[in-house]
């Protein structure tokens, strides 16, 4: 083969390996694995999104896949009406797809929010999951994931370094009070990330839903977000 598709053959290959053990009410599992990103619609997308008079985004046609190398060490215990995960993970990600901000050569006051690939990127941090049926009529979960992350922009960006620490939360709590109705609340807070221009504002936000089932055919849904 022609020496340019040889320098490839590494990135074709996707291995994983996945061990499990179960004792009783409790299971451990181990893997490790080599995956692959691609970009995303809005992100390879070639066309202006305007978001206010001051900036709009836009993505990059050109961005290539990322290539990330995961390890995990899981623990799931579960009993009766009470389920936990609790997982130990790291994660190294070549041509990582990352976010980044520069002004609009026309006009300096105007920001362009892009997409670019850098250099590379690791984290390693701790997962917590839980889910509790108290009865037939009740549900509630929570996610709770916290990680450390350095990131590599890479020559785009006159190779700038970020680290640092964010972490994420999710909840849910559902009622079904008969086979007609169902309540629902969702909650989730994203505290800032590291990128490598700097970290992202917080985002959080919650909705409230009802649904009334008739006739085992029609739904109705209501919605506040």
């Amino acid at each position: 083969f022609p020496s340019r598709y040889n320098a490839n053959w590494g990135k074709a290959f996707f291995p994983g390996v996945y061990l499990s053990r179960k004792i009783g009410t409790h299971e451990l599992q181990i893997n490790a694995s080599r995956k692959i990103g691609r970009p995303g619609f809005f992100q390879v997308l070639p066309f202006i999104l305007f978001a206010d008079a001051q900036g709009f985004r836009i993505g990059n046609p050109a961005l290539a896949p990322e290539f990330y190398h995961l390890a995990e060490l899981n623990h799931q215990f579960s009993t009766g009406n009470l389920s936990m995960t609790n997982s130990l993970f790291g994660r190294y990600t070549t041509q990582v797809i990352t976010e980044y901000v520069y002004r609009l050569p026309k006009d300096s006051n105007i920001l362009v929010n892009s997409y670019i690939n850098g250099q590379d990127q690791s984290a390693a941090g701790l997962e917590h999951s839980l889910r509790w049926n108290p009865n037939k009529r009740w549900t509630i979960t929570g996610n709770l994931n916290a990680f450390y992350t350095q990131v590599n922009a890479g020559p785009a960006l006159n190779n700038v370094r970020r680290d640092g620490w964010s972490w994420t939360a999710k909840s849910q709590i559902a009622f079904r009070p008969d086979n007609r109705w169902s309540l629902q609340w969702n909650g989730e807070y994203e505290a800032p990330r590291i990128l490598p221009q700097g970290i992202t504002y917080p985002a959080y936000g919650m909705d409230f839903s009802t649904s009334l089932t008739w006739n085992k055919s029609w739904t109705a849904v209501l919605l506040l977000s």
